[in-house]
């Protein structure tokens, strides 16, 4: 597939891919039109692992990127994974499976007109061919966050979206073309890009699917009915809008000073939390002795991002705490069970 295509000053470029070989490969591939010198490059390395490479003026003097993991086919990665490369002006991010895999700073904005390609190094280039299966590919003229990239890689999009520039699907079910559904003025329409590689049914775990807007309403296209396939479609909505609570990390508490629970016997404390604050000593939940006020069970995030849990009742007090640091923006569900 090849496609002359005006990068913005940011961008992302994000798809789902599953490789069944081990080598060097390229995924997608964006060359200087002019030089034929690469600009923008998602590949595998011989050893599975996903690099991405930016280099704005095509000068042979990017930026590369690269994931710890290797891909391959062992116990480990087998499946499909997702990928977003982001650049937004000032540094690059890569991301596997919506985690922020690697990232550096850099000020090179693409500057030139570029060509790109799907599944080989470039228009002119027959080298380093995929493996593998592709599917639910995307550009946008912006800079994507990481919970945008986290909410929206599992469910099809409009088309109509702000900001999304190339949209292929590889849905087309009779033809030897793919199709860019992203929303176009008329004249800036294609009529499909040759494609030759073989369609296939196992699918990425991108799924039809929408997010209501603040009303409740949302829209779902690309629902195939060919070949006379019955189908239902059954809406629910509880409520227009969810929410959660925000503390400022200074003076914000509940008190459940009327609740009595009972903690020697069986219980589950669970709930789900996000926080991006560092060097902090904070309590998400605690319990203490009605008479005499000593801390019985506590929930905590401490300086390093650390969750704990720390359980002062019983025969043998305890505290587990995470090895990992957890105030990273994102949102992570807690269980604490006592039998």
């Amino acid at each position: 597939m090849d496609q002359s295509f005006k990068f913005d000053s940011t961008y992302t470029v994000e798809g789902w891919w599953r490789n069944v070989e081990t080598k060097a490969q390229t995924i997608f591939s964006a060359v200087d039109s002019g030089t034929t010198n690469t600009v923008l490059k998602i590949s595998l390395d011989d050893e599975g692992r996903l690099i991405y490479f930016h280099d704005g003026d095509a000068d042979g003097t990017g930026i590369e990127l690269s994931s710890r993991d290797g891909y391959n086919l062992d116990q480990f990665s087998r499946g499909w994974h997702h990928f977003a490369a982001v650049y937004d002006t000032a540094s690059v991010f890569l991301y596997v499976d919506g985690n922020r895999v690697a990232e550096s700073a850099i000020d090179d904005p693409i500057t030139v007109n570029t060509e790109l390609e799907i599944g080989k190094e470039g228009p002119k280039l027959y080298t380093n061919y995929y493996a593998g299966f592709l599917d639910d590919f995307r550009i946008w003229n912006d800079a994507r966050s990481r919970e945008e990239v986290r909410r929206f890689k599992e469910i099809t999009l409009t088309g109509e979206e702000e900001d999304l520039s190339v949209y292929w699907k590889f849905d087309e079910q009779f033809s030897n073309k793919v199709f860019d559904f992203a929303a176009k003025p008329v004249e800036e329409r294609e009529h499909g890009y040759l494609c030759e590689v073989d369609r296939s049914d196992f699918i990425s775990p991108a799924q039809l699917g929408a997010y209501t807007d603040a009303g409740g309403d949302y829209i779902i296209k690309g629902v195939f009915y060919g070949g006379g396939q019955t189908f239902q479609v059954t809406p629910s909505k509880s409520t227009p809008v969810g929410f959660s609570l925000e503390f400022d990390g200074t003076d914000d508490f509940i008190s459940f000073q009327r609740e009595r629970v009972v903690l020697d016997e069986e219980f589950t404390l669970e709930g789900w939390f996000k926080t991006g604050v560092d060097g902090q000593q904070m309590t998400l939940f605690e319990a203490t002795d009605s008479e005499t006020d000593e801390v019985l069970l506590s929930l905590n995030i401490g300086t390093t991002g650390a969750f704990s849990a720390n359980v002062g009742f019983g025969a043998s007090p305890s505290s587990i705490t995470t090895t990992e640091s957890l105030n990273d923006e994102f949102w992570y569900h807690y269980a604490l069970t006592h039998d």
